[in-house]
């Protein structure tokens, strides 16, 4: 019987990346996910969980999560860093950003990265969006004052509900993915 729920801290050694990893795949191939959907999953964890550590400023307060159950799989990563704002603001292309919404959606744009837009960086979020291409799932990203929150079969910024929230520090995404009705 594999696991279905886990964290692990995102200053976690390699060993425990990989158990958890494995056991986050495992845990979705049997909520009812195909192996391909659990592996592009638990790759979009990983990419999440290298944020954190190479971009919150806070390695330390990061996590990342998964719980499944039968036709549910749902993952988190969160930090309670400086946030994508601040973040994206070490770059000199957007040193003059001041909006939490508008670093939100920069955040999610293939490209964009602290390092500069076009540096060969800022690509991250793709294995995360195209395991979710078509698919029954929700993705909710925070930071600042800002939400957005995009369904699976066309995980898009064309197609993201935005909203404005309390202020939170840090980053956080939560995704939530259906293997059988429409969540």
């Amino acid at each position: 019987m594999s696991r279905m729920l886990g964290t692990l801290n995102a200053t976690s050694s390699s060993l425990d990346w990989t158990s958890f990893a494995m056991d986050a795949q495992r845990a979705a191939i049997s909520s009812g996910m195909t192996r391909d959907w659990a592996a592009q999953m638990v790759a979009a964890i990983g990419e999440l969980r290298a944020n954190i550590d190479e971009h919150s400023a806070a390695a330390a307060t990061g996590f990342v999560a998964f719980r499944a159950a039968q036709g549910i799989f749902e993952f988190v990563a969160s930090d309670l860093g400086v946030g994508v704002l601040a973040t994206l603001r070490m770059a000199p292309d957007y040193q003059s950003l001041s909006d939490h919404m508008e670093a939100l959606r920069l955040t999610l744009t293939e490209g964009a990265s602290r390092f500069g837009f076009q540096e060969g960086r800022g690509y991250g979020f793709r294995p995360l969006f195209t395991g979710l291409a078509n698919r029954n799932a929700t993705l909710r990203f925070r930071s600042g004052n800002a939400m957005l929150r995009m369904d699976g079969t066309s995980p898009d910024l064309l197609h993201a509900q935005a909203a404005a929230k309390p202020p939170i520090r840090g980053f956080f995404v939560s995704v939530a993915c259906s293997t059988g009705a429409r969540i």
